[in-house]
């Protein structure tokens, strides 16, 4: 007996030391990194790193600062409901930020860069969601949503709360406020919302991209206005039909840049960077034969260098995201970082040598890096997830395949421990957009979220119980340029779906997957091809769909996004009724087979929850096998970390169920 105790404790005591595999709790604990801010001088930078908070249903950030070049990460704020936006000052002293520690609810604060306790700049009936400072330094413009009425404010104290639909729509405003005494002034007003702004040097005018409506089915209906900051006056500097956004002044002030899609109202699209004079004319497309879309919300990080000669972007580019730099005369872009990674949030120097971003890599999410622009060379200055070099991770490879003559992409998460040669259990896991696409991320599908512990399905946790992930990039993906990420309209479920097969049987043949133990879930049109999926084929032996389309007729007459659905399908369903029909899987119930899981945010307005229920009733209906969990007051995506935790655990669980791994076979 005592060799054999001897064995066992040597065993116990070799798993002792072996990394633990990565649970749910694992990845709900995780930080995140997002709006890296370098300082003027390029010395410091500020970053807001978010934790989760589960007792309070939220994840909370907090303003912290890091040494460009050396030196610890220093929590500079400390509020208990949140601090986020961080914004320096032009002489580098202070950093403005929005809280909402105050009884007044979210205002603009101000702090010292040395720290110490920072000061309440406004008081705001209206909520502040993004400011920049004046070049000057001397005041900040702001933009803030409306706040409610004072009589919508006393109707829903007295119960009296009738909303009328798309009537009572907030949008947001440009407010000028002194830096020294948090006076306000309010410069624009009525129904239209805007949503980026740009000083000019000489701060005597505000570039501003203004949305016809708050409403997001105008998300891709944006003007440049000019604002005349003494005046208060506003004149239109670029109004034509689609996007135009994201100005950004030029450092002479004779021209401004900014992102659009050409003249036309497109959801799909490229998107480029145009120059305009800013005494007006017609604008100028700069890189038109950049085929990509280049990021237009405000953290896409388009910025001009100091000579005025070029202009700095991030875009993505097959499996990654990178920084490109576009010359300001000739149109012509080329990549000043490479690697197989993820980069996000730029921030340029003053001097436009050294820049700030966050890099997230497939076996660490983002950290805030730092490199100098001549010659690409970051370096990481933070480690918020130190925890996960104490965890066994799968690994993440990028695979290609062809079906017919279209070459795909994608990202395959191998089993914990897996050995060439053996086979596993494949989960095939579909992004959402589906111009969305999946990365060479630690969550693939993170390329512009900023919680990692938001995903519904924990593919390092997955991988740790026996499964390989297969995360495709399908026709209509983005990344890959325009032909592709338009090659699935009015297409939906028919070579988008091909390319998904194609892809599996790929990985049956080069004897990683196992063909009789397939799953598939995706979230968003992640759901809907996987309700595609299951009424189309029998091979898959269970399915988690979320918040999927599965009524095209229904979503588009419930749904807040009906330009975009117009844009996929040919027009609304009475133009375009047989194609509408044709790629609902709710017309083809009878025959599933597929133990499904179905999950839903109850508020969402993206995807309306109704899209779920008929999936629900009529899987009740024809005897296959499902559940539907309902997560309430959540939209299209899941926030509260505990309801986030019991989505992913479900999925987990679900899978388990219905298709065993080597470990779990009885």
């Amino acid at each position: 007996m005592r060799p054999l105790i001897v064995l066992l404790l040597v065993a116990a005591v070799a798993n002792a030391d072996a990394p633990r595999r990565m649970g749910v709790d694992d990845v709900i604990a995780l930080h995140n990194v997002t709006d890296v801010r370098l300082s003027p001088d390029g010395n410091i930078v500020a970053f807001v790193r978010t934790t989760p908070e589960p007792d309070e249903g939220r994840h909370t950030p907090h303003v912290w600062t890091v040494g460009a070049t050396r030196g610890r990460p220093y929590q500079l704020t400390n509020g208990k409901k949140g601090d986020s936006a961080p914004r320096w000052s032009p002489d580098g002293r202070t950093i403005a930020f929005l809280s909402d520690r105050g009884e007044e609810g979210p205002q603009v604060w101000l702090i010292s860069t040395l720290g110490g306790e920072a000061r309440r700049l406004t008081k705001f009936d209206a909520r502040p969601v993004s400011m920049d400072w004046a070049p000057d330094g001397k005041s900040l413009a702001v933009l803030a949503t409306d706040p409610e009425s004072a009589e919508r404010k006393k109707r829903k104290k007295d119960r009296d709360d009738a909303v009328v639909v798309e009537k009572e729509s907030r949008g947001e405003h440009l407010h000028v406020v002194d830096a020294a005494t948090g006076k306000a002034r309010r410069l624009t007003s009525g129904a239209t919302s805007a949503q980026s702004l740009s000083w000019s040097p000489d701060g005597k005018e505000i570039a501003l991209g203004v949305r016809k409506s708050p409403l997001l089915d105008d998300l891709f209906d944006v003007d440049i206005h000019l604002i005349d900051v003494a005046a208060g006056t506003s004149s239109p500097l670029v109004a034509r039909p689609g996007l135009d956004a994201l100005p950004v002044w030029s450092p002479d002030g004779k021209s401004i840049a900014f992102i659009s899609h050409g003249g036309v109202e497109d959801w799909i699209g490229n998107t480029h960077i145009c120059l305009i004079d800013a005494k007006g004319g017609e604008p100028k497309t700069l890189t038109a034969t950049f085929d990509e879309m280049i990021p237009w919300w405000e953290s896409g990080g388009l910025a001009w260098a100091p000579d005025g000669k070029s202009l700095l972007f991030v875009a993505d580019k097959g499996l990654e995201r990178h920084v490109f730099r576009a010359d300001a005369a000739t149109g012509e872009v080329k990549a000043i970082s490479s690697g197989g990674f993820v980069v996000d949030r730029l921030s340029v120097s003053r001097d436009g040598k050294t820049a700030a971003f966050v890099i997230d890599r497939p076996r660490r999410p983002g950290e805030v890096h730092v490199s100098p622009l001549d010659e690409f060379r970051p370096e990481r200055r933070t480690n918020v997830n130190a925890s996960l070099d104490k965890l066994a991770l799968g690994e993440m490879r990028a695979v290609k395949w062809k079906n017919g003559d279209t070459t795909c992409e994608g990202v395959l998460v191998l089993p914990v421990g897996y050995k060439e040669g053996t086979r596993h259990p494949l989960l095939t896991y579909v992004h959402g957009g589906p111009q969305g696409k999946h990365s060479l991320a630690f969550e693939p599908q993170l390329t512009t979220r900023a919680v990692v512990q938001g995903g519904p399905y924990p593919l390092h946790v997955l991988a740790g119980k026996g499964y390989a992930v297969f995360c495709p990039n399908p026709r209509g993906s983005g990344g890959f340029g325009a032909a592709f990420r338009k090659a699935n309209v009015k297409d939906w479920g028919g070579g988008d779906f091909g390319d998904i097969l194609t892809g599996i049987d790929m990985l049956i043949e080069t004897g990683i997957a196992d063909k009789d133990r397939l799953g598939i879930m995706g979230w968003s049109y992640g759901g809907f091809m996987t309700g595609w999926a299951i009424h189309k084929s029998d091979r898959f032996k269970a399915a988690s769909a979320g918040a999927g389309v599965y009524n095209l007729v229904s979503m588009y007459g419930t749904t807040d996004i009906q330009k975009f659905m117009e844009r996929y399908f040919g027009g609304d369903p009475w133009q375009a009724a047989k194609v509408y029909a044709k790629h609902s899987s709710i017309n083809l119930a009878v025959g599933v087979v597929t133990p499904t899981l179905i999950q839903h945010g109850e508020a969402d307005l993206r995807v309306p929850i109704s899209q779920s229920y008929e999936l629900f009733r009529s899987f009740k209906k024809y005897g296959v096998t499902t559940e539907m969990a309902v997560y309430p007051r959540q939209t299209h995506l899941i926030a509260e970390p505990r309801l986030q935790a019991d989505m992913m655990r479900r999925n987990v669980e679900w899978f388990g169920k219905y298709i065993k791994t080597d470990g779990e076979k009885k």
